[in-house]
C-alpha cells in the first residue's frame, strides 16, 4: 500500500511538471517516475505538491543541484 501511494505521489508530481512550459510528459516505460524518485524523496515530492507550503522551506539552488549530483552518482554506480 505504501509503495502504491509513493508511486501516486510521483505520478501527481509528473502531472504537475507536465503543465509547465518545458513539459514533463508520461512515457510508456515510466522512466519519468524513476527519474523523479532519484531526484526527490517522497516527502520532497509531497512538499512540491502542497498548495500552501509556506511552512516548508524551499530548496536552495545549491541543495537542488546537490540532490541532482547525488542522484547522478547513484545512477552511475547502479549501472556498474
Amino acid at each position: 500500500m505504501v509503495k502504491r501511494m509513493t508511486i501516486d505521489v510521483y505520478r501527481k508530481l509528473q502531472e504537475n511538471f507536465d503543465t509547465f512550459p518545458m513539459r514533463f510528459p508520461p512515457t510508456e516505460t515510466g522512466v519519468e517516475i524513476q527519474l523523479l524518485k532519484k531526484l526527490f524523496t517522497p516527502e520532497e515530492a509531497i512538499s512540491l505538491l502542497v498548495k500552501d507550503n509556506s511552512t516548508i522551506p524551499p530548496l536552495t539552488t545549491v541543495e537542488l543541484f546537490s540532490n541532482i549530483g547525488e542522484a547522478r552518482k547513484k545512477a552511475e554506480s547502479d549501472e556498474n
